[in-house]
């Protein structure tokens, strides 16, 4: 529905940037603007939050559905992106329910909010799992050792434990061909639509980016 909306709309755009003024640091929605250049200030604005612990974009929700067709939700953490190409990827356990509902049904969600410009990106997602091949090699060897620790776990991500069971970190892991990764996985996220919601006390503005033919199309919403 929201691919057809934008497709249908009349998009009327000029190349004249995203406005600035005092009372606005960064005003990124607008009646007239460059579509192109603001999907690409958001994809960098996702690109920050791997570069950055504390961006606002580090930490994202994410939605899949599970096996009983019921919605599931978590915080993950931004790992890499591609401004330009808008995809983000992060990693996880292979042995996660997430893994199997991401195979199941690949069309995910994604919630990002940023407190300084009260702007909420939520974006909808094609995901793939990425285990043992080239994309996760890359990202496993680019994982940090405290990070890879969190993999060697012998017990299954959402897993009972029993009253009296304390988790123990484990040390971190130099070595490259560890088991460990073996439990690692990579989720690649390619964004096909943006929504985008800018909280303003003189008027919120929404709008929909969607990318069609390799080009994004913009569609003014009300919020």
């Amino acid at each position: 529905m929201k691919e057809k909306q934008a497709k249908d709309a009349v998009v009327n755009h000029s190349r004249v940037g995203l406005h600035r003024d005092a009372s606005s640091p960064v005003r990124w929605i607008m009646p007239h603007l460059n579509v192109e250049a603001l999907a690409r200030q958001i994809g960098e604005w996702l690109h920050e939050g791997t570069v950055s612990a504390h961006h606002p974009a580090h930490l994202l929700q994410f939605a899949s559905v599970d096996h009983n067709t019921g919605p599931q939700l978590r915080t993950v953490v931004l790992r890499s992106s591609e401004p330009a190409a808008h995809w983000v990827r992060f990693h996880t356990d292979i042995r996660s329910p997430k893994v199997e509902e991401v195979r199941r049904q690949p069309r995910v969600a994604l919630l990002g909010y940023d407190p300084n410009l009260r702007l909420q990106v939520r974006m909808d997602a094609i995901a793939a799992v990425h285990h043992k091949d080239s994309l996760a090699k890359q990202g496993w060897e680019r994982t940090p050792p405290h990070s890879r620790a969190s993999y060697a776990s012998k017990r299954v991500p959402g897993e009972a434990l029993k009253q009296d069971v304390v988790h123990h970190a484990h040390a971190p892991i130099h070595d490259l061909e560890d088991p460990a990764y073996n439990n690692y996985a990579v989720i690649h996220c390619a964004i096909e639509v943006i929504d985008l919601l800018e909280l303003d006390s003189d008027g919120h503005r929404r709008g929909t980016l969607v990318r069609a033919g390799g080009e994004w199309c913009w569609q003014p919403v009300a919020p």
